[in-house]
């Protein structure tokens, strides 16, 4: 199952993340654990948001949030068997 979106506008911040939001959690409900082996979400909306407008900038601070929001859900829908990575293409200094 693959779902890709365009990325290029770095001015959107939602788009992709949204779309990684609609395919991924289904994935996680419980009715389909042992029916996958590998997930990968991409979600680009902090790096648009650090690229556009810089690590303190209130945009920032709000994917942030969200992103804490999102990893909050996975962890709930997850089972103690599964192994979460997760991980950034690269950092960004203040």
């Amino acid at each position: 199952l693959t779902k890709a979106y365009d990325s290029f506008n770095v001015w959107d911040l939602h788009t992709v993340d949204n779309g990684v939001n609609e395919h991924l959690f289904p994935l996680l409900d419980r009715s389909m654990h042992g029916r996958w082996d590998v997930i990968f979400g991409h979600y680009l909306g902090v790096d648009h948001a650090g690229h556009r407008y810089g690590p303190d900038h209130p945009a920032m601070h709000e994917k942030l949030k969200q992103m804490d929001s999102v990893l909050r859900r996975v962890i709930d829908n997850l089972d103690n068997e599964t192994l979460l990575v997760v991980m950034g293409d690269h950092g960004m200094d203040v």
